[in-house]
């Protein structure tokens, strides 16, 4: 028997392994939800005129998405009177507005909320596209891009990047190019631009590189988007700052918005008047870092989450999902380490019960009830009542004194006392009865340290309990249950002493 519960204990905990770590692995779950985190909220105001009223006009942004180091947590869209469609392509993520325009001039706007960190969200990919350079440009242009960087090919990645740098900023490492090659090097970067330049002549020395538009995050209002290069290393993206050759941006985070040379916002059938981001900071809670990635995936596991439920019960399942946590504890706190306690589940009650009057508040009216309580019972007794009548008669006062109480709180302006009506009151009745029966059987002395005991484990549960980082774990993970219940089945069959046993007993051991 006692094999077959370690085997369906084990069996609990592989499966718990196995469904946490398809969630890490495949999902990109975080393995430890994080706590609050700062974000950042952008929002972006398009202004545009349409050539003609009453045509149909396009307008495209783009939008910032998840990568490896950006995570996007909302968005909202204000189209007005147009319909918004959202592209994914190589270059990024857009969101494209279309409609026919009946004003001279019409807006529309994103707004949305990013967190930048490192997160194991969609990673870049391992293997980039190819450094083959593009068919369009000419044979003259490629062939002057080869020349350039056959000094470049046979040396390491790290030397190929320090050489680009130093082509950015015009120092060419070794001979330099003849006179005739510079030419058409200078005239090749006017017409292409710095970043763009620089990405023909990365990739004709076999680096995959990309150009990247953005913005600096820092409060205010942006009108202009930062570009800068992204050179491929073999293990990431290594930034460049395409006109002076230095890693970009230098000690700042960027949102990224597109890549490859995109334009961040073009309007077709008119004319873009402006357009500007607006951004600013935010804390966001880990609740809502993990509500939205929840809620638009199309996995098995993320469909059928939590994150799914109602606001309004999730709240109720936060708690509901460490009640086996806190009788886990009183398991190991009752068999293993000996505390005393009025029933199983009572401090676990209690506990979640501390969650609304607070702990000081809700041990003392805990106190002063079960006191007031032992005192109505023990007149009782004299009436030699029936248990039923006995127990019924303990309830209504035990309701009666959450009355007073509550009215006692709402005149001296002290919320947690109106906050009594959660207490476990039914608990609270059965608690009475075996303070008294405790009392009568093994003394004051026995009865005070069991009540003590109880109010202990309560404590303890009820610290655990408001652990915000846990909730969010299991109610991310709620396949931890599993574990719990594995840990709760090898606690049963624990058949050792206890340690307050040893205690106790200690003198049988000299």
């Amino acid at each position: 028997m006692k094999d077959k519960a370690f085997y369906l204990s084990g069996l609990l905990l592989l499966i718990t392994a196995i469904l946490v770590g398809y969630r890490v692995i495949y999902l990109h779950y975080p393995l430890f939800p994080s706590a609050k985190v700062k974000a950042w909220r952008i929002f972006t105001e398009l202004y545009f005129q349409p050539d003609s009223i009453g045509k149909p006009v396009s307008v495209r942004i783009a939008l910032p998405q998840n990568r490896s180091d950006q995570s996007l947590i909302d968005e909202r869209f204000i189209s007005g009177d147009m319909e918004i469609d959202l592209v994914t392509e190589r270059e990024g993520r857009f969101g494209q507005w279309s409609g026919v325009i009946a004003k001279k001039e019409e807006y529309v706007g994103y707004e949305a909320t990013v967190v930048i960190r490192q997160r194991p969200g969609e990673a870049e990919p391992q293997s980039p596209p190819g450094a083959s350079l593009p068919g369009s440009l000419s044979a003259s242009e490629q062939g002057m891009l080869n020349y350039l960087a056959a000094n470049l090919l046979p040396r390491p990645i790290d030397q190929k990047l320090r050489a680009v740098a130093g082509i950015a900023r015009g120092q060419w490492g070794g001979a330099p190019p003849t006179n005739d090659k510079l030419v058409e090097w200078t005239a090749f970067r006017k017409k292409f631009g710095p970043a763009s330049s620089l990405v023909y002549l990365s990739q004709a020395a076999g680096l995959p590189a990309r150009e990247s538009i953005g913005l600096i995050l820092q409060e205010g209002i942006v009108s202009t988007p930062v570009q800068w290069l992204e050179i491929w290393t073999g293990k990431g993206w290594e930034g460049m700052d395409p006109e002076t050759g230095e890693s970009y941006p230098r000690g700042e985070k960027v949102l990224v918005l597109a890549s490859g040379g995109s334009a961040v916002a073009s309007v077709a059938g008119g004319q873009l008047r402006d357009v500007r981001w607006t951004l600013s900071r935010q804390i966001v809670s880990p609740w809502r870092m993990h509500l939205e990635p929840a809620l638009h995936a199309n996995h098995f596991l993320n469909r059928w989450s939590l994150f799914s439920l109602p606001p309004g019960f999730q709240d109720t399942f936060r708690i509901i999902l460490l009640v086996p946590i806190g009788a886990l504890m009183i398991c190991f706190l009752r068999n293993v380490i000996g505390f005393p306690t009025f029933g199983i589940f009572m401090p676990v009650l209690m506990a979640l019960a501390f969650r609304s009057t607070g702990l000081v508040y809700g041990l003392a009216i805990f106190a002063g009830v079960v006191f007031i309580g032992y005192l109505v019972r023990s007149r009782i007794n004299a009436l030699r009542l029936l248990l039923v009548p006995r127990l019924a008669a303990i309830l209504t006062l035990v309701v009666i004194c959450f009355l007073i109480l509550s009215l006692i709180g709402n005149k001296l302006g002290l919320r947690n006392m109106m906050a009594v009506g959660l207490l476990p009151f039914v608990i609270l009745t059965m608690t009475i009865e075996r303070f008294y029966v405790l009392i009568e059987e093994s003394g004051i002395k026995e009865a005070l340290i069991t009540a003590s005991g109880s109010a202990a484990v309560a404590i303890l549960t009820y610290g655990v309990l408001q652990l915000e980082g846990l909730q969010l774990l299991f109610f991310v993970y709620p396949e931890y249950l599993l574990a719990v219940a594995a840990l709760q089945i090898m606690l049963g069959r624990y058949t050792g002493y206890r340690l307050s046993e040893y205690i106790r007993f200690r003198a049988f051991k000299e």
